[in-house]
């Protein structure tokens, strides 16, 4: 179990918005805002060179496949959940993007601590 397990995906979100080099939305905005549509509840507003809008990595595959192409991310299925991984590093949840973005944030962490 990793230290992103316990987070909401909201914060997931904000973790990877920032990690990809991402900034609030609307200009001057200085945290990420949730949205307001209805069921989207978990994503942010941002502003990247990929786009300006709503960003939800943890449930949208528009958002996270970039990302686990980027950074090579294996997703398989095990029994009930999905295993993600790269290198040494494995993340595991029933929902495959939220895997795959615990597993970015780990590898992220790896990278930072060489």
């Amino acid at each position: 179990m990793s230290k992103y397990t316990e987070l909401s995906d909201f914060e997931i979100n904000k973790k990877v918005a920032y990690l990809i080099g991402a900034t609030p939305f609307p200009f001057g905005s200085t945290d990420y805002r949730r949205s307001a549509v209805s069921g989207c509840e978990s994503a942010i507003i941002i502003r990247s060179p990929r786009k300006v809008g709503s960003f939800d990595p943890c449930n949208n595959p528009t958002d996270a496949m970039p990302i686990i192409i980027e950074n090579k991310i294996a997703m398989n299925p095990k029994d009930n959940v999905w295993q993600c991984g790269s290198g040494w590093n494995v993340a595991e949840n029933k929902n495959p993007y939220r895997a795959a973005m615990e597993l970015f944030l780990l590898i992220k962490d790896a990278e930072s601590n060489r």
